[in-house]
């Protein structure tokens, strides 16, 4: 599993086209986001618990193998797993949570 350098603002993780990469070298300061994990669009900032929201991301990973993206997030105290960087949208809902029995505790 290779990480990525992401920026979060608020409860936002932005990713960029490199993150689906093997290499961070595609990545280059203030490159557009594509996709957005946490929020339903660039301009919503509030926090959540539930399974397209997340509370202080702590990071993302991509597994290189799968193509699955994992975000990390902290105030929830959980692990986010999406299918793939490609299937990605705004606001997508994650497959799977890790660390918590379901998306609603924390």
């Amino acid at each position: 599993m290779k990480l990525f350098p992401h920026t979060a603002l608020a409860s936002v993780i932005l990713l960029t086209a490199a993150s689906s990469h093997a290499s961070t070298s595609d990545c280059s300061d203030g490159q557009s986001a594509d996709s957005i994990i946490g929020q339903a669009n660039f301009d919503s900032g509030a926090a959540g618990s539930i399974e397209s929201r997340v509370s202080l991301p702590g990071g993302i990973a991509v597994d290189q193998a799968s193509g699955k993206v994992f975000a990390f997030d902290l105030n929830n105290n959980r692990v986010l797993r999406y299918r793939s960087h490609e299937a990605l949208s705004n606001g997508a809902a994650a497959e799977a949570v890790l660390c918590q029995p379901d998306f609603a505790t924390v």
